[in-house]
């Protein structure tokens, strides 16, 4: 993650800017979480594990949401630099959970398997 040096003191800037390097730690956890259920799915614990990963990455989307929520009312550079960055995290994390949505217990990959009727 990029992150933005900033000269100026000003309190607006930098509460949340502190709250969304806390937020975005929790994400990576939340992340590295998820990819260890991802990588290794066992048969009978398959249903959990996925219910997991949705939970985890979801808890990520809520965290860069507030991120960038935290900035309301501010303006200047560091907001737009991090409104850009975290879009950007955003369509990625919104994308990874599609997939693992996509996933159906009892098919695999339901993007990849299109003879699979569930």
């Amino acid at each position: 993650m990029y992150l933005v040096v900033i000269e100026e003191k000003d309190r607006l800037v930098n509460l949340p800017l502190s709250d969304c390097v806390e937020q975005i730690s929790d994400s990576m956890e939340e992340l590295s979480m998820t990819l260890g259920e991802l990588k290794h799915f066992r048969g009978e614990t398959l249903g959990f594990q996925l219910s997991n990963a949705q939970t985890w990455v979801s808890a990520t989307l809520t965290n860069e949401y507030m991120c960038l929520n935290g900035f309301e009312g501010v303006e200047g550079k560091v907001k737009s630099e991090v409104k850009r960055k975290m879009s950007n995290v955003v369509k990625i994390t919104s994308n990874a959970l599609y997939m693992i949505n996509m996933f159906d217990e009892s098919c695999g990959w339901i993007l990849l398997d299109t003879t699979c009727q569930g």
